[in-house]
């Protein structure tokens, strides 16, 4: 099926419904999020355009309630991102909880929730890796954190909840929820913290010698997944 926003539609993801019957895309430039029902044999019935809370959908997880919990990149505007989270109704619409939450750091791409539904964490790539004259210190990635609130409301615990390496892309929590492992796309590495009963973060190991990719924002050929041993 073609997308509303067609070839420039910026595409960041496309993910099934926890119930499988609905296929959710993210478009960045389009500034949309489509959901498309999936029908008994497969097929994809007419789209269902929502517009987001923020401006540039981006990466996207559920909550343990099957509440959609999405970042909004502002198109990486610096300190613009925002992350919102919404209800999903049986045919495709979203309907925005509170209001969209301002994480203060700049181009806010995936998030993930700990597996008590009790908080989530955002990774913000930080300022595009194909500006020229900007140091690697400046251009480091952060984790934002985030309280799940009993109706889906976010609430910030904290902005800049870690550093991470240039690139900051893609995490995953350990089944347990014990731990949180970042990518650094960029500089090649993944950054691993304990994750507190409060929701904070303790860097407890760093990772290097991962193939790296330099041209930063474009889409990036690695991802990262948790499983629990065995």
């Amino acid at each position: 099926r073609e997308l509303s926003g067609g070839p420039i539609s910026g595409c960041a993801q496309v993910s099934f419904s926890p119930a499988g019957d609905l296929l959710l895309v993210s478009q960045i430039t389009a500034n949309t999020i489509t959901a498309f029902p999936v029908t008994d044999d497969g097929t994809l019935g007419d789209p269902i355009e929502n517009a987001p809370a923020g401006n540039g959908p981006f990466g996207y997880t559920f909550d343990g309630e099957d509440r959609l919990l999405l970042t909004q990149n502002s198109q990486a505007a610096t300190g613009l991102g925002t992350v919102a989270s919404y209800t999903i109704e049986e045919d495709g619409q979203l309907s925005v909880i509170g209001d969209s939450v301002s994480t203060g750091e700049t181009d806010p791409c995936w998030v993930v929730v700990t597996p008590d539904g009790a908080y989530a964490f955002v990774t913000n790539f930080g300022p595009s890796g194909l500006l020229g004259g900007v140091s690697d210190a400046a251009r480091r990635g952060t984790v934002s954190s985030f309280r799940i609130g009993d109706d889906g409301a976010l609430e910030l615990l904290a902005a800049e909840a870690a550093q991470l390496g240039v690139g900051a892309a893609d995490m995953a929590i350990a089944g347990d929820g014990s731990y949180l492992y970042a990518l650094n796309t960029v500089e090649g590495s993944i950054t691993g913290f304990a994750i507190g009963e409060d929701g904070s973060l303790t860097l407890i190991t760093a990772v290097g010698g991962l193939p790296a990719n330099a041209i930063g924002p474009l889409p990036l050929n690695m991802g990262l997944a948790a499983r629990d041993a065995g």
